[in-house]
């Protein structure tokens, strides 16, 4: 997946909540596994220029996938985190198998960059 153009994807987990504090998520892009990503660290991904799918994994968990257009010389940042509530039981049920990590633009000014 690693290209030699400008075009960048970011995606910053969180450090807070409890929940796989000691697992990485795998960042996927365009399906395929392009890294992992831990509590409290920034995965950065060079991609070819155009539109491009994003979705984080653990286990048969995930995030909703998300689209993004990245230009040449551009940046897409995300954020990631635990989704839902640490209290909620069934977290990884089959219904929330799709929501149970967020996953959104990050708006964060130290990225410098938006999805």
């Amino acid at each position: 997946m690693t290209t030699n153009s400008g075009a960048v994807i970011v995606v910053r987990r969180v450090r807070e909540g409890m929940r796989d504090i000691l697992r990485a998520h795998r960042v996927l892009v365009d399906g395929q596994v392009v890294g992992k990503v831990k509590r409290g660290q920034v995965l950065t991904v060079a991609v070819a220029p155009g539109p491009h799918r994003v979705r984080l994994a653990i286990d048969w968990c995930s995030s909703p996938e998300l689209e993004v257009t990245v230009p040449d010389g551009g940046t897409a940042a995300f954020v990631c985190a635990p989704g839902g509530s640490p209290l909620d039981r069934g977290a990884a049920g089959p219904q929330r198998r799709g929501r149970y990590i967020v996953l959104e633009a990050d708006t964060n000014t130290d990225t410098g960059a938006r999805a």
